[in-house]
């Protein structure tokens, strides 16, 4: 007896292709990441200057390096003061971990104004990515996880803070991460308790049947 072929998979479109390979997470996060990052690194050293209160955290970063007075921009009499004094600037009432974080920028790429932003910006993307893997985990959508991380990418205060050597995007960045863990733990809390109503069902469930007669 002769079999019949088997049928052949159904052929997918170019189009249908491209929709499913767009459809994913990953894509979704990496896309908004890029976004995000290319908005954030581009002409990142413009203005040359500092700007508003970089003034005082662009200086106690290069402080905490141990460069000169003259390196730092160091030069008036109250900045001299509370570097003798504090090791820092007037910023010192101000946490130190913000300004550890410039300070690694200035580390890496020198004390000039890309250098004293990078940190920012690592950081103004990074919280972007993140916020994006917490929409996929909340609403497990490729479509939602995209447009949250967009939204944060091109969110004005967002981007300008992304964009300064002020502390206010450390904040952001850590909050968003711990908010992210929480959510991530209650997943796997759920997902446990789910687990553990599935056994008792089916344990109930085979307690129940009746014995076979031999």
């Amino acid at each position: 007896m002769i079999e019949p072929p088997a049928p052949q998979p159904a052929r997918v479109s170019g189009l249908e292709a491209v929709r499913r390979f767009i459809n994913r997470p990953v894509v979704a996060v990496v896309a908004v990441g890029l976004i995000a990052g290319i908005l954030r690194f581009a002409n990142l050293g413009a203005p040359p200057t500092r700007v508003f209160d970089e003034i005082y955290y662009s200086k106690s970063a290069c402080i905490y390096l141990g460069y000169s007075n003259a390196r730092c921009d160091t030069t008036s009499s109250d900045e001299r003061f509370w570097r003798m004094d504090k090791n820092d600037t007037g910023a010192w009432v101000h946490p130190p971990l913000g300004k550890w974080a410039i300070a690694l920028g200035e580390l890496a790429f020198g004390t000039d104004a890309f250098g004293w932003r990078v940190s920012s910006a690592v950081f103004g993307t990074a919280t972007v990515i993140v916020l994006a893997l917490m929409v996929q985990l909340l609403f497990g959508s490729p479509l939602w996880t995209f447009t949250g991380g967009l939204l944060l990418a091109t969110e004005n205060l967002s981007f300008v803070q992304s964009r300064v050597a002020m502390l206010d995007v450390f904040v952001v960045a850590v909050i968003v991460a711990l908010v992210q863990l929480q959510a991530r733990v209650a997943s796997v809390i759920a997902d446990r308790k789910a687990a553990r109503a599935r056994l008792r069902r089916a344990v109930w469930r085979y307690r129940r049947k009746p014995e076979r007669v031999s």
